[in-house]
C-alpha cells in the first residue's frame, strides 16, 4: 500500500515538474522571439528614420 501511493505521489511530482518545465520553457522561447521581433521592428524603423532625416527627404 505505501509502495503504490509513494510511486503515485513520485509520479505526480514527476509529471507536473515535466509539465511545468516544458511549459516554462515554452514560454520563455515564445517570449524571447516576440522580443526579439519587437526590438528587430523597432530598431528598423529607427534606424530607417535615422537615415531618412540625413538623406533629408
Amino acid at each position: 500500500d505505501w509502495l503504490a501511493s509513494w510511486l503515485a505521489g513520485w509520479l505526480a511530482v514527476w509529471l507536473a515538474g515535466w509539465l511545468f518545465g516544458w511549459l516554462a520553457g515554452w514560454l520563455a522561447d515564445w517570449l524571447a522571439g516576440w522580443l526579439a521581433g519587437w526590438l528587430a521592428d523597432w530598431l528598423a524603423g529607427w534606424f530607417a528614420g535615422w537615415l531618412v532625416r540625413i538623406a533629408g527627404w
